[in-house]
């Protein structure tokens, strides 16, 4: 029977059957500092599980939604002012608050805390959230990021391979106890 438990498909036709991550980068790199969310996977993607699918974003809360969709562990990395010195590591796991909190995250007019309420809404979200920001400096026209935030990648890239780690690690738990449960003479 256990086999049989997540074969259908869930919600939105995507059957359960090895977890599905994504690491998702928003922002603009021609706006200085805007770029570290896409510039922190590039960092990442090297150290992360060759099975995790990696997506650029604008932002814009459509797209977001689409990557994230019949997800298991969404990591979405943005560009965050919340006035903390320029290259401060942010990370919010709590969609609720992370939907309420519209103008202190992202850098963008529409961003990820309107793509979190607007998937809230149409039940599209992944089963787990968490939004790694980085404080940012100077988003004026032009390529590159500040130093501060510059200094800052491979650190923000660690918190991201933390958390993807902890992740499938609590999965793998959890797996192993519900076959520990349903194994032949633990029950009798």
């Amino acid at each position: 029977m256990h086999l049989l438990r997540d074969s259908l498909p869930r919600p939105h036709c995507r059957p359960l059957l090895t977890p599905r991550i994504v690491l998702i980068g928003v922002g603009n790199p021609w706006r200085g500092d805007d770029g570290v969310g896409r510039a922190v996977i590039e960092t990442a993607v090297g150290r992360l599980e060759p099975d995790v699918e990696v997506v650029e974003a604008d932002g814009e809360p459509s797209r977001l939604i689409e990557a994230w969709t019949d997800v298991d562990l969404a990591v979405v990395v943005d560009a965050v002012r919340s006035g903390a010195v320029p290259g401060t590591i942010h990370v919010w796991r709590d969609k609720s608050a992370l939907a309420r909190a519209a103008p202190s995250i992202g850098s963008h007019a529409l961003g990820v805390a309107d793509g979190i309420a607007l998937g809230g809404a149409l039940d599209r979200l992944p089963s787990t959230l968490v939004v790694v920001g980085i404080e940012v400096g100077e988003t004026s026209l032009g390529l590159g990021l500040s130093a501060a935030v510059a200094a800052k990648l491979d650190d923000a890239a660690d918190t991201i391979c933390g958390i993807v780690d902890e992740w499938l690690a609590a999965e793998s738990l959890a797996q192993a106890g519900s076959k520990a449960t349903s194994s032949p003479g633990l029950n009798e």
